[in-house]
């Protein structure tokens, strides 16, 4: 856990300008949340000042807003929501030392005792939005098995009948499913839905994100008329909940405060993309173009800032599959220039796309000894996130099997393509395009191995 004290100076302005934005919000979010009863408490006090003491309706209305908005400042949580919106921001946006500070100084040992499989010695006060923060600032860094472990324990330590329990479980249910654990991910999913659907919560954010982790685990496992059938109830959501008010008052307040029509449709153009590349169908450019064009917007990608690249580098693979290495080097460059200058991410993504960057490299004419250095670096940094059998090693160890042939090292080329046609059977449909090649791959082997490395 980083020490907040050691943490070199944060630029001033930066601190300033992230200070604004998040008096902004927690303004806009309390209004939202606690306006109209301010409004009402304003005028009965109006009435009462009118009435009895015969004072100016409009002065006596002023001076009663004021005191409520003094009145809201002593008794909500001003200062907590406060700090969270600013520990957001800097996640987001930075500066980084600031976001640390603020994200980690208020979890004691709580935090080390989580990961560490125990319960915490001490449990302060707001503890779970702390540790809330805590496993953002790790989905935004790309360490997902510490995200995970947070997000078991709030999961387990919330009451199911508070209002972002559903919220808790749906980010459980997908950490589980990118860690490749589909079978108790889609079983989180599956009974978040049944949850909502009984309380009306359709059209919803909570109910988008159940739509979204079932359409990523059937993306992933290349199920491909699953997906399809969960892209439209994604699409079918959205509707709905940009064409109405939500019921749930929870639902609003998310909807009001991070929620766009452009943002959920981003996703849903991404999804289609990456199905319609798994189908080989061409008109997967213009969906991932579309995704491409709604996240270049910067409004967009203030509360998605990794959106952005992780739709380029799926872009990029579609572009791998149909042999264009050339303007898949271009995306992956600039995906992987976005995640350096723009975030803290360095996770399973950003591996990936720096493997697939050498794998292009060799593909366009480099000597692939060049390459496999930043290929096994790649591979070997995946697994420290996910188990063996993950699509994405998968596809990384095709990668790499191909570059080991081309470089002679036929021995290494048959272990790792071994280990990824092992996984893709796993996964993947019995007639799937991928499991083909890499038998092919294998079939290309020479069998005289004394040439390998």
């Amino acid at each position: 856990m980083p020490n907040p004290s050691s943490a070199k100076k944060a630029n001033p302005f930066a601190v300033q300008r992230a200070k604004l934005k998040a008096t902004y919000r927690t303004a806009r979010f309390l209004l939202k949340m606690f306006g109209a009863i301010t409004l009402l408490l304003a005028l009965v006090m109006t009435w009462v000042l009118s009435s009895l003491f015969h004072l100016n309706i409009p002065m006596a209305f002023l001076g009663s807003i004021v005191a409520c908005i003094v009145l809201g400042m002593v008794v909500l949580p001003v200062k907590v929501v406060w700090r969270s919106k600013l520990s957001q921001i800097c996640q987001v946006e930075g500066p980084w030392e600031l976001a640390d500070e603020l994200t980690f100084s208020e979890i004691g040992t709580a935090l080390d005792d989580i990961l560490s499989g125990r319960r915490p010695r001490e449990e302060k006060p707001n503890l779970a939005l702390a540790l809330t923060n805590v496993k953002l600032l790790f989905i935004r860094k790309g360490e997902p098995q510490k995200a995970l472990k947070i997000a078991e324990y709030l999961v387990e330590n919330s009451e199911p009948g508070t209002s972002n329990y559903i919220y808790q479980k749906n980010t459980l249910a997908c950490l589980n499913v990118e860690m490749g654990m589909y079978q108790h991910g889609m079983a989180l999913l599956r009974a978040n839905l049944a949850q909502l659907e009984s309380e009306e919560r359709a059209g919803s954010p909570a109910y988008n994100s159940v739509m979204l982790g079932m359409l990523e685990a059937y993306i992933q496992q290349r199920r491909v008329d699953e997906a399809e059938m969960w892209l439209a109830k994604l699409k079918e959501s959205i509707d709905t909940m940009h064409g109405n008010t939500c019921k749930n008052h929870t639902d609003e307040l998310v909807k009001f405060d991070v929620g766009s029509f452009e943002k959920d449709m981003a996703f849903y153009w991404k999804g289609l993309g990456r199905i319609k590349a798994i189908r080989d169908d061409v008109s997967a450019e213009d969906a991932f173009k579309q995704a491409l064009e709604l996240m270049s917007k910067e409004c967009n990608r203030k509360h998605l800032t990794l959106l952005y690249p992780e739709i380029m580098l799926k872009f990029a693979d579609f572009k791998i599959q149909r042999k264009k290495y050339r303007e898949a080097e271009s995306l992956i460059k600039d995906a992987i220039a976005y995640f350096d200058q723009k975030t803290r991410y360095r996770g399973p993504a950003y591996l990936s796309g720096q493997c697939a960057h050498a794998y292009v490299k060799f593909k366009t004419g480099a000597a692939p000894e060049q390459c496999l250095q930043d290929m096994e670096a790649a591979v070997t940094a995946l697994k420290s996130h996910y188990q063996e059998g993950h699509p994405l090693i998968a596809t990384a160890l095709a990668q790499l099997g191909e570059c080991y042939i081309a470089a002679g090292k036929y021995d290494a080329a048959r272990d790792a393509l071994a280990r990824a046609l092992s996984a893709r059977k796993t996964l993947f449909p019995q007639n799937d395009a991928t499991i083909l090649e890499v038998e092919n791959l294998l079939a290309s082997v020479p069998e005289n191995a004394s040439l390998s490395a």
